[in-house]
């Protein structure tokens, strides 16, 4: 039997898990644990992880501008032993979800133009590329911007009670799951 799937926010415990996880993931353009540390310290910026088990098998980072009504898909990553098996797809939903919570009316990201499947990914989502970004990457590599309107009208009593949630579970260092599957 496959152990359960589910989806948390990052907390100082996932510093090293997800460090390996870029490590595993990705050539370049990797965050190293000092950087994962900021990102978890910023009142801007949302963390999730998703577990199979007790394993950390993916992430994804959301930053927010203030005075900006979109968010910023930072990264997302899935280790590549688990790639194909929708969980790309579940933690691209719940930046979704996140984005519209925080009322953001679009979700922006980057992507390396040798991504394909990436670029195909993000599409098939509903992600759209808006322009091309030379020499944007660590090793000279260009990139793409892409983005996608957020439609999703999360009530205000679900705002206030997912903030209050989210603050509840960074004050006690997490655990909590966001969503189950």
């Amino acid at each position: 039997m496959t152990p359960r799937t589910h989806i948390r926010l990052a907390n100082e415990r996932d510093i090293k898990p997800l460090a390996r996880l870029e490590v595993v993931a990705f050539e370049v353009d990797r965050f190293t644990e000092e950087q994962i540390e900021y990102l978890m310290g910023r009142s801007r910026a949302t963390i999730f992880v998703l577990e199979q088990g007790s394993d950390l098998i993916g992430a994804a980072y959301v930053l927010y501008r203030k005075a900006y009504h979109a968010a910023r898909l930072y990264n997302l990553v899935v280790d590549p032993a688990y790639q194909g098996g929708g969980f790309g797809r579940k933690l691209l939903r719940e930046c979704e979800l996140e984005a519209a919570r925080r009322a953001c009316s679009e979700l922006t990201l980057e992507v390396r133009q040798d991504n394909e499947g990436g670029i195909r990914f993000y599409q098939k989502h509903g992600y759209v590329i808006t322009r091309s970004l030379s020499d944007y990457y660590e090793d000279g590599m260009a990139g793409f911007k892409m983005a996608k309107e957020i439609r999703l009208k999360v009530p205000a009593r679900v705002k206030c009670a997912t903030l209050a949630w989210h603050a509840l579970e960074t004050a006690l260092g997490g655990g909590g799951k966001v969503t189950s599957e």
